[in-house]
């Protein structure tokens, strides 16, 4: 008797995981097709973007990829400095003043800069960097000031890291790894308190 409620027990038991578990899957396969849905507009926006960074910068120059909810602006060193320096060109800003103009319209994402080197020391420290994160930095901040100066984009939106040598994109091509990343992302929200 005391062995049949137990198993009584677990039986009740098990079909109420059961129906737990049942729920929880439905629940993950609405969120996989939301997220299925989400994705396939960041891939859509991201082409568009491809396309038309292609056309400021050069598609042999750039690369567009999406990570997460991010959109991802790959632009070479070449498109926008000299090697070596923190310097835009006149390529370079043409090519921001452009991407700047494209990027105000787009005030539901924030723009993170991201400097990249390659894993050669700085040559020439008399230019003020030291290491490749300083240089990488000051790559990111001449485009982060580009953006904000010249296209008019909101501070609040901007922000700039260095990560100098250390996330390197290739292994054997390093003019791939000397690059600007232009980080979209969703606008982060900040509640202020007094």
């Amino acid at each position: 008797d005391v062995y049949k409620r137990q198993v009584k027990g677990d039986v009740g038991k098990a079909e109420r995981d059961k129906l737990e578990l049942q729920s929880q899957l439905g629940r993950a396969q609405v969120d996989i097709k939301d997220n299925r849905k989400r994705f396939s507009a960041y891939a859509d926006e991201a082409d568009e973007l491809e396309k038309k960074l292609a056309g400021i910068v050069g598609g042999d120059r750039s690369d567009v990829r999406v990570f997460e909810r991010s959109i991802i602006l790959d632009i070479k060193e070449t498109a926008l400095f000299k090697k070596g320096t923190a310097e835009l060109t006149k390529d370079g800003k043409d090519s921001l003043e452009e991407l700047g103009e494209l990027l105000l319209d787009m005030r539901e994402r924030d723009v993170r800069v991201e400097g990249h080197t390659d894993d050669q020391p700085v040559k020439d420290k008399a230019k003020g960097f030291y290491t490749n994160w300083e240089l990488g930095a000051a790559r990111a901040m001449a485009v982060v000031r580009y953006f904000h100066d010249n296209a008019g984009i909101e501070p609040e939106r901007l922000s700039s890291v260095s990560h100098g040598e250390f996330r390197p994109i290739s292994r054997t091509d390093k003019t791939k790894n000397r690059r600007i990343d232009i980080v979209l992302q969703p606008k982060s929200l900040q509640k202020i308190e007094d």
